[in-house]
Parts: C-alpha cells; structure tokens; sequence
C-alpha cells in the first residue's frame, strides 16, 4: 500500500495543476478556472465560465506560460454567418496570426477570422500521408470555412423557384469546382444550385443570381482554378424559365 501511495505522489502534476498552482501563488482563485482548452498554433482558444472571479487578463498569461502559448483567445460562441466566422475575442498576447503544424502540413491562420475545426483528424492526417495501395491522388485542398450553401450543392442540385442570370463554371475535376464554387458564393450574393462530378469526372458549378454579383461570382470561383483545369466558363444574363426544370431537376 506504502509503494502505491509514493508511486502516485511521484507523478508529474497536470497541466491544470500546475495552473492551478501558479495561479495561487500569484493571488488568484483557481476555482472555476477552466479545465479544457484548444491549442492552435501557439495562440491559446479558452473559453471561461459565466461569473468567473479572476480577472481573465491576469490568468491569461499563467495558462500560456504552462502550455507555451504566445497569445490567448476567448471563446465567445460558436461560428456565426455564412462564411462560418469564429467568435473570439483576444485577452492576451501578441496577436491572433499563427501556423499550426498537423500531420506535417502547415496551417497558417490567423483564429480570430478562420474557424480552425480540430474534429476529424483521422482524415487530415490520412491525407498528408502518401495515398494507400490502390488510391490515385488526383487533387487535394483544404477548405477551411466553407460557406453554408457547399454541402447542399456537393450532395445534389438545389431547388429554386426561378432563376435570373445562371453563371455555369466547368473544369476537368471535381476538385476543382468545388473550390471555385465555395469562392464564388462568398465572392456575392448567388445561390448555388449545383457543385459536384459530372461524367467524365468532370467537375460542375451552377449558380444564379442578378446578373452583377452572377459576374463577380464566376470571376472569383475561375481565379482559384488551377492553370488547365478550367473547361468552360459561361454567363447567362437572362436566362430562360425552361431552365429551372433541366437545371435542377435530378439529383
């Protein structure tokens, strides 16, 4: 019983103990400190409960002297608005810019504009890797807030009621359009009605809107695409009502 006892006593203190700890000693009340935190880069994402005591500029510094951080952040909220902004506030430190580096690829963000999602790592990981026996890496990206309207876009056409001016954007991967149709409706005020494969494992982006922000939606998505990849690009600036049926009918 003796030798379990001393086993446990010699541990390292965690993380939070040793917080914890500093905390005291510079005057603070460690209760209700927060016990979870999200490290991007060297900027520190913390989120304090509701009536906390301790003043959080003056915690702040002991959370990033334990964790090495540079910077810290207040988590505020979820992401807010189409483009999926984060809301942060900052507390202490340098600034908000910062490189993560994951799995051997390098993130360069700055938190309080991009929304860093630390989900799904078996994924991310998987693509820094060399691709596995039978796989061919055709092209890679990473969309970091894509906007609220990709997913449905990705699964199947969107229903619209009408259409004004279509912009149609093809490339020669589906890659491709999806990254230019993420560009394109955070570019202006459009509805994207499709963003997918196409036969041929070609890739499509429709959408539709006034004719100026269909303008400037298409010349956003086409500026991401890669030399030789873009296929067509076309603008229709009065489009046709028997097109909604053959645009957006399927799946």
């Amino acid at each position: 019983m003796a030798r379990r006892e001393n086993r446990r006593r010699a541990l390292p203190p965690t993380p939070f103990e040793q917080i914890a700890e500093r905390a005291r000693r510079a005057g603070l009340d460690p209760r209700g400190l927060p016990r979870r935190w999200e490290k991007v880069g060297d900027v520190l994402v913390l989120r304090f409960p509701p009536g906390l005591d301790v003043p959080r500029e003056a915690i702040a510094p002991v959370y990033a002297g334990v964790l090495g951080a540079k910077t810290v952040v207040e988590k505020m909220g979820g992401v807010q608005g189409p483009w999926r902004l984060p809301q942060v506030r900052w507390v202490w430190g340098d600034g908000t810019e910062t490189v993560h580096l994951e799995d051997g690829v390098r993130f360069k963000l700055d938190v309080a504009k991009v929304m860093f999602s630390s989900g799904n790592l078996d994924e991310r990981g998987r693509m820094a890797r060399a691709p596995a026996a039978g796989e061919t890496v055709v092209d890679q990206f990473l969309i970091q807030n894509i906007h609220s309207q990709l997913p449905a876009a990705i699964r199947g056409r969107v229903k619209v009621e009408d259409l004004e001016a279509v912009g149609i954007i093809e490339t020669k991967e589906v890659a491709s359009a999806i990254y230019a149709a993420d560009a394109a409706v955070k570019a202006a005020e459009v509805t994207l009605v499709e963003a997918r494969n196409q036969p041929g494992a070609k890739g499509l982006v429709v959408l539709t809107g006034q004719l100026s922000a269909v303008r400037a939606a298409v010349a956003a998505g086409v500026a991401t695409i890669k030399q030789g990849m873009l296929v067509a690009q076309v603008v229709i600036p009065f489009a046709h009502k028997a097109l909604v049926k053959s645009l957006t009918s399927g799946s």
